[in-house]
């Protein structure tokens, strides 16, 4: 997955960058259909700003977006709504695929075996 970190009218410092880049790549262990995360911070006033722009494969792009007095409290807030739209569209892609098995073994095919690798067909 490629992650881009970027600031607006602020300078964005080595450790809010890991910060960043580490709770990013958690989204990736979520779905195996996200291509790249876009974080863009951001101060506005007395606002802290993160901004996550998260494509996916087969969806389009989700953003999310957290405002706090901390850009650590952004940051983690943005990627927890992000983290809650991933698990709605691995839902979605879960049911689909179930229920295009269902469909098969109903017409008489055999079902994929479950110990293979289900998801190459796909």
């Amino acid at each position: 997955m490629d992650i881009t970190i970027s600031g607006r009218h602020v300078a964005v410092t080595d450790a809010m960058r890991e910060h960043a880049r580490q709770r990013a790549e958690k989204l990736a262990s979520l779905s195996q259909h996200l291509m790249r995360a876009k974080i863009t911070l951001r101060i506005e006033s007395a606002r802290q700003i993160a901004e996550v722009v998260a494509s996916v494969r087969k969806h389009g792009e989700m953003v999310a977006k957290s405002e706090s007095h901390d850009m650590y409290a952004a940051i983690d807030q943005a990627i927890a709504k992000i983290e809650t739209q991933l698990h709605k569209i691995e839902d979605r892609f879960r049911a689909k695929r179930d229920a295009a098995r269902q469909k098969r073994t109903s017409k008489g095919e055999p079902a994929p075996e479950a110990s293979g690798n289900a998801e190459e067909g796909e």
